[in-house]
């Protein structure tokens, strides 16, 4: 069923649907892009492996909901360390700064919404990167930056357990 501008109503992402990003760390299967919700919003099931680690970094323009399926995820939040486990979910506005780590080398699952949308774009402009851009730490840092990403550790800290 349609509007009468003529897009669809709803949408429907069966199971097997949606765009898959899988990297060393992590695997991103994003449900809804930014497009399908006239910017609102992109949706994101974030399947993090055990090395996975993102570093303290803030949004200036979007806010990030965390929703655990699977497993414990470290955040600091600000400057507290919460441990989030399966059904809990953490909303982080715009100006928080945090960091995300599954806990005891176990892997996580995570339901993510952005918002407004955009987050897609940037997994897009990832994939399209080769290797060496991807360790270009002033490349990465523009790219970040362009899609509301502000990192605030160093290169030393992130790359830390």
């Amino acid at each position: 069923m349609t509007s009468s501008t003529g897009e669809p109503k709803y949408k429907v992402i069966p199971i097997d649907g949606g765009k898959r990003y899988d990297w060393q760390n992590d695997n991103i299967k994003v449900h809804l892009t930014s497009d399908d919700t006239n910017g609102a919003f992109t949706l994101v099931e974030d399947n993090l492996k055990p090395t996975f680690y993102l570093p303290l970094h803030v949004h200036h323009q979007h806010s990030e909901t965390f929703h655990i399926l699977e497993g414990n995820v470290e955040f600091t939040l600000d400057k507290e360390i919460f441990v989030a486990s399966v059904g809990t979910t953490i909303h982080v506005p715009p100006g928080v700064p945090h960091a995300v780590r599954p806990m005891n080398n176990q892997s996580a699952r995570m339901l993510m919404l952005y918002m407004p949308g955009g987050f897609d774009r940037l997994l897009v402009s990832l994939r399209e990167l080769t290797s060496g851009q991807l360790e270009d730490m002033v490349l990465m840092r523009k790219l970040n930056e362009e899609f509301d990403n502000y990192e605030l550790s160093t290169p030393a800290e992130a790359s830390s357990p």
